[in-house]
């Protein structure tokens, strides 16, 4: 009877070791998981921003409305920002969404650049200064960008960069026109703060400035 309290007894303290150990191993393996986890990063595809404008390719304006009639030609971009990610974006909405870039293709220091805030929202109500922005998944945001100046970020008239080109007429009309200008179009948007920004494809446009009068 004693010989079997002792087998009994041997039995126990070799179990009471085996699952101190397997304990052990348990709560270093959760630790080392825990060591593992790596740290969250937002995707880097999670949003989509599209850039396009229905002006006539090329374009002409007649600069004199621009510059004495007070802004009558105008040209506008459209611009759609997609949710492309699988969570909801959010987040306390900039001052400043985003900005528009216009540069020439033969200078690139003449460039004009446009802000895109709230108010150039159209048709769609995800930038409100009143509530957070929520973009779900699926979700698109429309903004209109009218560009009336036709100035470049140090107040020159853009048709004062090109040189004169080839008058043309008809019956009634003498064209002077100038050399046609390349520009290339960018735009970025950060639709909340801290949060992913996004670039849209470059854009190219053409606009022929000129100017006519009347035949003697």
């Amino acid at each position: 009877m004693l010989h079997d309290k002792r087998i009994l007894a041997a039995a126990a303290a070799r179990l009471g070791r085996t699952c101190a150990l397997l304990l052990f191993a348990m709560m270093s393996l959760g630790s080392d998981c825990d060591e593992s986890l790596p740290a969250y990063e937002e995707p880097e595809n999670a949003l989509q921003l599209d850039l396009y404008t229905s002006a006539p390719e090329p374009m002409r304006l007649r600069y004199d409305k621009i510059r004495i009639m007070g802004g009558v030609a105008a040209l506008s971009f459209d611009l759609d920002l997609s949710n492309q990610f699988d969570e909801t974006i959010s987040g306390a909405m900039p001052a400043r969404i985003g900005r528009l870039d216009i540069s020439w293709d033969d200078d690139s220091e003449v460039i004009a650049s446009l802000d895109i805030t709230h108010e150039d929202e159209k048709g769609t109500n995800y930038f409100n200064p009143l509530h957070p922005v929520m973009l779900d998944p699926g979700d698109t945001a429309s903004f209109l960008v009218i560009w009336r100046s036709f100035q470049d970020n140090r107040g020159t008239y853009l048709w004062q960069y090109a040189g004169m080109g080839e008058d043309t007429e008809d019956d009634l009309h003498i064209y002077h026109n100038h050399l046609p200008m390349q520009f290339t179009v960018t735009a970025h948007m950060q639709p909340v703060e801290g949060g992913p920004v996004v670039y849209a494809r470059e854009y190219p446009i053409v606009i022929t400035f000129y100017d006519f009068e009347m035949k003697q």
